[in-house]
């Protein structure tokens, strides 16, 4: 269960997304209507709400699922698979769940 903490920081960023997308959006899922720098800078973000299924808005959700459906976070992931290491120092520990499919994120 998130911390307090946790949900204030997923509130911060569930609005600083809208804004973005709000001010700044158009027709593709991304922050600043064509994928940025921006978004590759939340994609790490975007995966561990999915991973660890953090409560986000629909509008956090919709941001998510637009990562789980991009072929370069597909092929990230799979290099990321393929390739081995050792996690540890980095698990906490925590739940995880299956990846997650993309259209639990619509």
């Amino acid at each position: 269960v998130p911390t307090d903490a946790v949900r204030a920081d997923l509130d911060r960023i569930c609005k600083l997304w809208s804004l973005a997308r709000d001010r700044h959006g158009g027709d593709d899922p991304w922050l600043f209507d064509r994928y940025s720098v921006t978004d590759a800078y939340f994609a790490p973000v975007a995966l561990r709400i999915a991973t660890y299924d953090l409560p986000v808005t629909a509008a956090g959700r919709a941001y998510v699922g637009a990562h789980l459906r991009d072929p370069a976070i597909a092929a990230w992931r799979d290099r990321g698979l393929r390739d081995a290491y050792d996690p540890m120092p980095y698990r906490m520990g925590l739940p995880e769940r299956p990846w997650p499919e993309a259209d639990e994120y619509s």
